[in-house]
């Protein structure tokens, strides 16, 4: 069992979870390999990557998959499969969708395969956040 420890950081106007450097690599041929921040999401159904990743890495679709905008309206994004590599943790190969939000989001599709505790209050110990897997 592996363990990740991280603290809050600033990301525009709020201090966030985030994890400054996790290593993504494209999930069925291992074609790409990059390392990015990604912000802890517990409100996101489903994991995000931008789009400017998707094109720099040459990332292949595999899927399409409605999303719903904020406008109301539904729109097909492309889905990508990509294995998340976290210092500590067991790698896991998930589904990643371009939803057009401009950070690489880390959802429940993911975040329910750790035991994840968050601590906003900043009470709980030195630390922000832990993952356990």
């Amino acid at each position: 069992m592996g363990r990740y420890i991280g603290t809050y950081q600033r990301n525009g106007l709020a201090n966030l979870p985030i994890i400054p450097d996790i290593t993504f690599t494209e999930g069925i041929n291992h074609t790409a390999r990059f390392v990015a921040p990604a912000i802890l999401d517990t409100g996101a159904d489903f994991s995000s990557i931008p789009t400017r990743f998707a094109k720099q890495h040459k990332l292949p679709i595999h899927d399409w998959k409605p999303v719903l905008q904020s406008d109301g309206t539904q729109q097909k994004r492309p889905v990508y499969y990509l294995k998340v590599e976290v210092s500590g943790l067991r790698a896991i190969t998930e589904r990643f969708i371009d939803s057009g939000y401009p950070e690489t989001l880390i959802g429940v599709n993911i975040l329910n395969r750790w035991r994840i505790l968050l601590d906003p209050s900043h009470k709980m110990s030195q630390y922000d956040f832990i993952i356990d897997d």
